[in-house]
């Protein structure tokens, strides 16, 4: 649920939402298979189980981070696995232990938000960190959000069984993006048996015999096992002492503000990554931080390209 080496993309994002999605897909293509002459015996078809699916995802992961720490072992990096806080420009404390350097970078991510309506902390309430790690496959799922991850997490929970309701208010999904992918993705999400709720915004969630009964403002009344909120992400800047040094974040948001550099306005200290909410990107953060490693100790002060 907290730490461990990879971050979101490893734990809690890219790998095990892709691992999920490639498992998805597997009913479809053995069907299809018949008009290529594969077939099953009569009365045979495939079943899932879902606690050796979510075995394997978390499998994977584990053996991920293994190979992360092997990686920092194998560099000299002391890893120390805690919260931590910055106690002054150069020293941050981890599980009671100071640590002092020249420079401090904090790399800490993002978090995923629920809307703050009636019912949004109840238990089965989630968002994409709980659903990469339901102990059981719901039958009925409401996904509220229109952007790439409410999308992925709608269309893989429908590939594995689960009756899918698809909540956003824009009028199609993936606001920003090309106007004609968003009009066919939303005719696909349709054709697959997804049922999409566009231009409903939620208004509730209440406890209903073991079940959840969320609310639109529409209307729209649905008796569901779970509700996952894909409705964006906040920088994970609050408890690390950031005010107490004088680093600025921004009020709203909480990222940290950075200049073209990574650096903020403290000298000794940068942030990388989702915490700074410039592209919220694997790849970006990557060459955020190795740009940010050649202003440190190289000659030339280089910037994220």
């Amino acid at each position: 649920t907290a730490g461990g080496l990879g971050g979101t993309c490893v734990i809690r994002g890219c790998v095990p939402k892709k691992l999920l999605i490639y498992g998805s897909h597997l009913l479809e293509d053995i069907k299809d298979g018949a008009g290529y002459g594969w077939s099953l015996p009569d009365g045979v078809s495939p079943s899932l189980d879902w606690d050796k699916l979510i075995e394997a995802k978390n499998a994977e992961v584990t053996r991920l981070n293994g190979i992360y720490k092997k990686l920092l072992d194998g560099a000299g990096v002391q890893h120390f696995e805690g919260y931590a806080r910055i106690v002054d420009p150069h020293t941050v404390e981890v599980n009671g232990r100071t640590h002092t350097a020249k420079y401090i970078c904090v790399a800490t991510g993002g978090r995923a938000q629920r809307l703050p309506i009636p019912g949004c902390d109840l238990d089965g309430v989630l968002t994409s960190d709980e659903a990469l790690a339901l102990p059981k496959k719901p039958e009925k799922l409401v996904v509220v959000g229109g952007g790439y991850i409410a999308v992925e997490f709608a269309g893989f929970f429908h590939g594995y069984g689960t009756e899918v309701h698809l909540v956003f208010r824009q009028d199609k999904p993936l606001r920003g993006f090309d106007e004609d992918v968003r009009e066919h993705l939303l005719e696909l999400t349709k054709a697959k048996g997804i049922h999409v709720h566009a231009g409903e915004n939620p208004l509730s969630i209440e406890e209903a015999d073991g079940k959840l009964k969320f609310k639109t403002d529409k209307g729209t009344e649905l008796l569901v096992d779970n509700v996952m909120f894909a409705t964006g992400r906040k920088p994970s800047s609050q408890d690390l002492g950031l005010e107490d040094v004088g680093v600025k974040t921004d009020p709203k948001s909480g990222k940290i503000i950075v200049d073209e550099f990574s650096r903020t306005n403290v000298e000794s200290i940068f942030a990388i990554g989702d915490v700074t909410d410039r592209i919220q990107l694997t790849p970006v953060a990557l060459m955020e931080g190795m740009a940010m490693a050649k202003t440190m100790f190289a000659e030339e002060p280089g910037k994220p390209d």
